[in-house]
This record gives C-alpha cells, sequence and structure tokens, in this order.
C-alpha cells in the first residue's frame, strides 16, 4: 500500500473514529446500561467464554460497553480476569490477574482508565484463553477502529492461541473499516443484538 493510500486511510479513520464517538456518547443512561447488559448476556453465553479460564478485559471510559458488571460476575464463576496496564513509553500493554476490583485497582492509570496496581501479577500470554478488546467502531471482518494508539494492534500477535473477540454496541458497527497494513482482526464480535462470526464474507449470527 502506497504512502499516499495509507494517508488517506489515516484519515478516513479519524473522521469515522469522530463519527461513531458521538453517537456512542448520545446514548442516554438508561440505552447504555440496557445495552451493555444485553451485551453481557451474550458474552456469558457465547462458547469461548464458558470454556475459557483466563480471559483478559478492559475497563470502560467514555460510554464504552460497561465492562465491569461482566468482570465481577466473571469473577464469581471463578475464571481468571486480567486487566491492562499501558506502557506509554513504548507502546505496549501488560495484562494482570485482578481478583478484587476495589483492592487490585488504582484510580486512574497512564490514559486515566483504572489499571491494576503493582501487586498484580502479569498473566504469561500462553495462559489467555479469550481476549474482550475494546473499541470505536467495527466491521464484519473483525477490523476496528480503536483511538489511534495501536496498542491492542501490537498485543493481540503476542497471544495466537487466544480467541479474540469485541464488546460493542450494534451502532458502532460499519460497513468498512480503512484498515491499515499492522490492523489485527478480530474472531468474533458481541453486540446488544447479536453474536457476530468475523470473516472476509457476510458475517454469521449466531445469536
Amino acid at each position: 500500500m502506497s504512502r499516499e493510500n495509507q494517508a488517506a486511510r489515516r484519515r478516513d479513520k479519524a473522521l469515522l473514529r469522530k463519527r461513531l464517538l458521538a453517537a456512542r456518547a448520545a446514548l442516554s443512561t438508561e440505552e447504555w446500561v440496557a445495552r451493555s447488559a444485553a451485551i453481557q448476556e451474550r458474552l456469558f453465553e457465547f462458547h469461548p467464554f464458558r470454556l475459557a479460564d483466563c480471559v483478559l478485559f478492559f475497563m470502560q471510559v467514555r460510554r464504552e460497553v460497561r465492562t465491569e458488571p461482566m468482570i465481577h460476575e466473571a469473577l464469581a464463576l471463578g475464571k481468571r480476569i486480567g486487566l491492562p496496564v499501558t506502557h506509554v513509553e513504548d507502546g505496549s500493554l501488560e495484562f494482570r490477574e485482578v481478583t478484587d476490583l476495589e483492592r487490585d485497582l488504582e484510580a486512574t492509570g497512564a490514559l486515566d482508565i483504572p489499571e491494576p496496581r503493582d501487586h498484580c501479577r502479569s498473566i504469561p500470554p500462553a495462559a489467555v484463553d479469550l481476549v474482550v478488546a475494546p473499541g470505536v467502531g467495527f466491521d464484519q471482518r473483525g477490523y476496528r477502529i480503536g483511538y489511534g494508539r495501536g496498542f491492542y494492534d501490537r498485543f493481540l500477535p503476542t497471544v495466537p492461541r487466544a480467541c479474540k473477540a469485541a464488546v460493542c454496541f450494534e451502532l458502532q458497527l460499519i460497513d468498512a473499516v480503512p484498515d491499515l497494513p499492522g490492523d489485527v482482526a478480530l474472531d468474533w464480535l458481541i453486540t446488544d443484538r447479536r453474536i457476530i462470526r468475523c470473516g472476509p464474507r457476510q458475517a454469521e449470527d449466531t445469536s
């Protein structure tokens, strides 16, 4: 892909990111809570989640899908839960195990997102069964629009055996993400309406 094409795709991505963030921010509190609950119900019925021993989550910010209730319920089920620590100096993510959110989380981390404290131990990549990833927008091939820093695109290749899914609202789906070299596609999308198996063809609704 030429530099000109890459630059054009980055511009397109930035415009889509702005539009999708505005649409997500426009959700009322009632809609946000109800749609997040519908996503949680589908996630917990999702076969790879039911089989997983170790699941990596994220802490929601800015009207992202509410993950905190999911984490509490997953811990109650006895699953190992990892949350990310952002290392801005090298652009990497480190996932640490949490067992109690009140005890184990700093109020704000490097990007003003709650992060595991230093006493939480790192989770080795080989232990990860399922990654639940965030994002701003997604297409049915599994490509995502994040926040533009590339943390998950760098992290996901380090857990090749793990199932890679995103939780998102249906309004975050678009026809095609302007993907770039280095972008990593997800395996599944779990929305408030359906579960989508990602791929080059029209996605399968497995709800």
